[in-house]
């Protein structure tokens, strides 16, 4: 077995007093053991017994080690769903040299993240498998050894950890004849008359801001959350499924949580790939400018497809007084209306 060096620390494999292994890691002159040095085994039976797990959460390990805890709680529960996150690859990858750790569809690794990305991983996981409540149980010397990486993520999942999520955003919607609407709003066109249209009819609106070039699936996930958890709207409305990720974190999210979703198509769905596949869901209706793309919803997967055809708001396009003079000056003999997307244009004509 081979020692691995990182900067200023060391990690290698020794034998414990029964002869199995355990690992050394050397950080300045510092040693410390991830396991127990008499017996590994036996430790990893007490680290499950303390954890007071009931086969019911899904179960995060921080801390991998040489995967005794892993193998104590899958020969228990073998059907368990496991996140396992271990912040130093070099632990990792020396498991997988020694062919130590299970692998199982079960079991999901998270290796070498950042924090945030971690997070987010562990969200993405957890909403694929319906938003189950978590446990979280830590490898207790790795944690406190590399502390700077696990602490923080130790606190906030143990603040996810006491309360199940799903349940608290499940509640009964269309109680009222004026409804609470959250809107996505990427500063698209159709976002503002969407809203002002809302509000005459009486409705509440509140606007979810996003940026498309910088909001990543787990900031949308977490402002979506922080929403619905202060606001309790009765639906989601966006156009073209702005807002949405291609790998339906989002969708499956407010699938899990039984939020109703309507998306106006006012462009050509071939054209948005992130209406595909993994964001084709049963709580989703779908609305489409042109009936001909009715058939092509259906085939994607969509149930609840219907017609609705674009207008105009007669507050913003209504005829106005214009003197003679000021007429003769918009008048021409060719026009255009619509959005020549001149700004986009210009941004790639820069970057060229």
């Amino acid at each position: 077995m081979r020692t691995m060096v990182m900067d200023d620390i060391s990690i290698e494999p020794v034998l414990s007093r029964k002869g199995t292994p355990t690992i050394k890691v050397s950080i300045k002159g510092t040693i410390r053991m991830l396991h127990s040095q008499y017996d590994p085994e036996r430790e990893a039976e007490e680290v499950i017994n303390a954890s007071g797990y009931d086969g019911e959460a899904l179960v995060v390990f921080l801390g991998l080690g040489l995967g005794y805890h892993l193998k104590e709680l899958l020969k228990r529960y073998p059907e368990t769903q496991i996140i396992v996150v271990e912040g130093i690859k070099e632990i990792y990858d020396l498991n997988i040299k020694m062919g130590n750790i299970p692998q199982d569809k079960n079991i999901h690794y998270v290796v070498g993240r950042d924090k945030e990305d971690t997070l987010e991983r562990i969200t993405e996981l957890q909403i694929k498998q319906g938003m189950p409540p978590i446990k979280v149980i830590p490898l207790n010397a790795e944690v406190t050894l590399f502390s700077k990486y696990y602490m923080p993520l130790l606190n906030r999942l143990k603040e996810s950890e006491r309360f199940n999520l799903a349940s608290r955003l499940r509640y009964r919607k269309f109680n009222t004849d004026k409804l609470t609407v959250l809107l996505m709003d990427y500063d698209y066109f159709l976002t503002y008359e969407l809203e002002r249209a809302l509000s005459v009819l009486g409705h509440r609106v509140i606007k979810l801001r996003g940026e498309l070039k910088t909001d990543r699936a787990g900031n949308v996930l977490a402002k979506v959350i922080n929403a619905i958890s202060t606001e309790r709207p009765d639906m989601l409305i966006t156009v073209n499924h702005i807002g949405f990720d291609e790998e339906g974190i989002l969708s499956s999210f407010l699938e899990s949580i039984e939020m109703p979703v309507a998306s106006w198509y006012v462009d050509s769905p071939g054209m948005i790939i992130k209406a595909f596949k993994n964001n084709v869901r049963g709580n989703t209706v779908i609305f489409t400018w042109e009936r001909g793309y009715m058939n092509t919803f259906n085939k994607l997967g969509f149930s609840s497809i219907h017609y609705l055809p674009l207008a105009t708001d007669k507050n913003i396009f209504r005829p106005i007084q214009m003197d003679k003079k000021t007429l003769q000056k918009w008048t021409a003999e060719v026009g255009f209306v619509g959005n020549s997307m001149v700004g986009s244009v210009d941004e790639y004509m820069v970057r060229l």
